[in-house]
């Protein structure tokens, strides 16, 4: 992740060459990392999430299917960045005009 942020950092490369004033410098770079975390959050968070099948099946057994609300959770994280080509791509994917409701059983969920 430090390399892909140096990557993205590189692309203000001559901004931050015109730049004069400590304060002038901070503030860009302040700019710098608040937007890389905006335009890279999306896909981060999907991976994260992705990883959370497990634990979920532990803590919430069969009663949630643990593995497919984390599949579902990390799309629907990834879909906040992405523009719409994404979910039509999706949508064709799993060959159906409408991406199915989950079936989870919030009701017997006793675990917070």
């Amino acid at each position: 992740m430090l390399i892909e942020y140096q990557n993205y950092r590189n692309g203000f490369a001559e901004q931050l060459r015109k730049i004069s004033t400590n304060n002038d410098f901070e503030s860009l770079s302040n700019f710098i990392r608040t937007d890389y975390i905006r335009a890279t959050h999306h896909i981060r968070i999907q991976t994260y999430v992705n990883n959370l099948d497990l634990s979920l099946v532990v803590h919430l057994s069969n009663l949630l299917g643990g593995k497919k609300l984390a599949r579902d959770l990390a799309l629907v994280c990834r879909s906040h960045g992405e523009d719409i080509s994404y979910l039509e791509s999706f949508i064709r994917q799993h060959n159906t005009t409408e991406v199915s409701q989950p079936t989870y059983n919030w009701s017997e969920c006793c675990c917070v």
